[in-house]
Formats: C-alpha cells, structure tokens, sequence
C-alpha cells in the first residue's frame, strides 16, 4: 500500500512539476535536431548529386569559357651571362597585344534535362576585329641578336576547345588557319595559333584582323581584354545574366526573355602592358563577362529553409507549452514529439517536392500538408476545435513569416529580428499573469 502510495505521488510530480516538463521538452527538442541535421545532411547530398550530373553533361558538350586574344608572339635569340660570367644566347618569346580590339558576342543558352536536373548549355557565336600596331622590340630589357620573324605566330586563349566551325583568321586581307597548341604557354596554356609570314613594309605599319569563332559553353563566358582599347557586346536569350569579373558593363539591359551588355576597357584599366617578354604577366586576373544564372536553385533554397527547423520547433513547444499552463491541460511528452516529428518532415517534403515543380509550389504544398497534419492531431491532443484552430493560424503565421525571409534574402536579418521581436512580445503578454511560484496549485 506504501508502494502505491509512493509510486501515486512520483506520478502526480511528474505530471505537475513545471521544471521537469521544461528538462522533458528541452531534451525533446535536441533529440529532434538529429532528424533535422540528416535533413540537411541530405539536401547536400542530392545538391552533389546534381553538381555531378551538370559537371557530366558539360564534359560532353563545354565547359566555362574564357576568350583571349589574340596575340602576337614572335621568338628572337639575345646574348646573356651565366654564372660563370660566359656569354650564352638564349630563346626568348616576345608578346604583342593588339591595339584595337572589338567583339560581337550572339550567346544562345539552352536548359537541357538530365534526370530530374536542369543543365545550362549555351552556343556562343563571336566575331572578333581590331588592329596591331607592326611589332617594336625597341623598349625590350633584352636586346635581340636575332628575330625569328619566320616562327611568328597569333594565337587565341581559349578555355575549352569545343568549336563548331572551323577556324580561320583573316590578316591584312589574308586567311590563315589555325592550329590546335601554341608555342609558348606564357600568356595561356589553353588556345589555338597560326603561324604568321610578317612583312616589313605594311602599309601604315598596321595589322589588321578578323575572325569569327563559334564556341560550345556552359553556365559563364568570359573575356580578357588584351586590347589597348577593347569593346566587347553581347546579346543573349537569358533573363537572369550576372555581370561579373574585374570590369562591369558600361550600358546594359535586361527584359523577360533577353539581356544586351557593352564593355568599354582602356589598358590603364589593367595591370600588364601592350607587350613584354616571357611570362612576365598574369592577363587572367582581368577577365570579365556573365554568368547564366538558374532562376532558383531549389537546393540553397531548401538549406535556408531547414536553417529554421529549430526555431520552428521551438515555437511549436513553446505554443503546445503555454496552452498546456493556460488552459491546465496535460500533454504528454510523447504528444510533444510527435508534433515535432511532423514539423520536421516538412523539409523532406519540400526537398522532393522541389526537385520535381517549382520551389514556391513545393512550399505552399508541403506547408498546407504539414499544417493539415498538425492541426488534425492538435484537435485530439487539445480536445479543442478552438485551440486547433488556433494551432493552424501559428502554424500559417510562422510559414508565411520564414517564407517571406526567404524571398527578401537581403532584409532577411532585419525582418527575421523584427519578427523574433514580436514572438517574443506576444508570448510575454499571453504568459503576463502566470505565477510560476503557484503553478501546480493552479493545475
């Protein structure tokens, strides 16, 4: 009799005790986070899983590209000193940049399916012109003994070889073809070159050039500009282009289905000159051009999102929590998980749902399923059609809230504070007139 009278009393402290029903709650809410953390877990998995898919689709058809070009390197012997102090000759590569260099870019992107995963492929069309002032090694550290005018090439950089046309270089008024390689790699290891017969008398000392180059490419495409003065213009059947790298468009415009950009870069706006010996210089450093963005990318989405899961767990207690102290109705510890397993399982549903149909789709989907779910099982926890239905008006408030700081990613710290802010208020209010120190003679 003792026993049960012993064992009656352990039970109604348990059932009563507020700091023990805090301790229950609190180990709840971290056993939750390992589902949580495996969510997330997750997503970077399935993110992987399309980084490899893209990476696939690109090998076949082109990776990012980067234009260089082009440039015109001649070899030439000059006489130097070793450390013993005898005179050897040695082979040097001496590089010009053109003076005048101008490109039309036509970019035709295109969003090709592999599995489920969306791959931006696109066929770049360039048609490239300028002028190069004749060759002076004048200014050179090395004087040339000997200039091997008849090893003179021009070549291109050029990231990823993957041509639809072939290849041709109009000089002074001359077709030269190219090759694929280049004799020196001290400006790009990657390109094509053509050998190039210089004449000593041309006219007006200048050289003139034209070409025209139809690239395969995917996601970004950019230029580096080797030109005394270069003008790049490109148009493009993208709606969400990002303009990065070291120089910004001067003039751009961006409707629903197309964007047009213009570059105007002047040599003093880059660190190298107009011509030097070996590799003396890193042009790279200089590129620019646009990325073809996705419209959303559902994985970075979903991350952010399951950033919150926490936060959503612990309102929902913290709501489950204050019912049960107003309205002095017990709930189970068992009632708390539950409740908390469903809100969980909203980012797995929003994980699968948003690899199939758009990420605000997915959203709006598994929010009403989940706050369905919630709300069914709160009218059996709380006995109430009234604290049920207060249940789905939280749960729509706090979706509608992180959904909302996912669209605004820029004032998401200041509305998140303002709405944490908030919460906190309202909870405060409703918990005003709790004597903490008499709540188990209340309940």
């Amino acid at each position: 009799m003792d026993n049960q009278n012993v064992t009656e009393k352990v039970n109604n402290w348990a059932k009563n005790s507020i700091g023990l029903k805090i301790i229950t709650v609190t180990i709840l809410v971290i056993l939750l986070m390992i589902p949580s953390s495996r969510i997330i877990r997750l997503i970077d998995e399935r993110s992987d899983r399309r980084n490899e898919a893209v990476a696939e689709v690109e090998s076949k058809w082109g990776q990012s590209q980067t234009v260089c070009g082009p440039v015109i390197t001649i070899p030439f012997y000059s006489k130097t000193f070793d450390e013993k102090g005898k005179a050897v000759t040695m082979l040097y590569y001496a590089h010009f940049l053109p003076e005048e260099l101008n490109i039309t870019c036509n970019i035709d992107p295109e969003k090709l399916h592999r599995s489920i995963y969306d791959v931006i492929l696109y066929k770049a069309n360039l048609k490239i012109n300028g002028t190069f002032q004749f060759p002076d090694f004048n200014d050179f550290t090395q004087k040339p003994e000997i200039i091997d005018w008849q090893h003179c090439c021009i070549s291109f950089g050029i990231s990823d070889l993957r041509f639809q046309n072939k290849l041709k270089i109009r000089i002074n008024g001359n077709d030269l073809f190219f090759n694929p390689g280049m004799k020196s790699t001290d400006v790009f290891t990657s390109g094509v070159s053509s050998n190039l017969l210089l004449d000593t008398q041309i006219k007006d000392n200048k050289i003139s050039f034209e070409t025209e180059i139809i690239l395969n490419g995917s996601e970004s495409l950019h230029f580096i500009p080797v030109g005394k003065e270069t003008t790049v213009i490109m148009n493009g059947k993208w709606s969400n282009p990002s303009f990065d790298g070291h120089f910004l468009p001067v003039q751009r415009k961006i409707s629903d289905t197309s964007f047009y950009a213009k570059w105007k870069y002047f040599d003093l706006n880059r660190n190298y000159p107009q011509k030097w010996v070996g590799n003396a210089y890193d042009v790279n450093n200089s590129s620019f051009g646009v990325n073809l963005l996705q419209p959303v990318d559902e994985y970075q989405k979903t991350t952010r999102s399951a950033k919150y899961n926490l936060m959503f767990i612990i309102l929902t207690f913290l709501v489950i929590f204050l019912v049960e102290l107003i309205k002095s109705h017990k709930i189970h510890p068992v009632q708390y998980l539950m409740l908390g397993f469903a809100v969980s399982i909203f980012y797995l549903l929003l994980l699968s749902l948003s690899e199939q149909i758009a990420f605000n789709l997915a959203y709006l989907i598994a929010g009403v399923a989940v706050i369905g779910l919630v709300g069914f099982y709160s009218y059996f926890v709380f006995k109430s059609k009234q604290l049920a239905s207060l249940m789905i008006f939280i749960m729509i408030l706090l979706y509608s809230f992180f959904f909302t700081l996912l669209q605004m990613q820029d004032l998401s710290l200041l509305i998140g504070s303002i709405g944490l802010f908030i919460i906190l208020a309202f909870v405060m209010y409703l918990s005003r007139n709790i004597d903490w120190y008499s709540i188990k003679k209340q309940r």
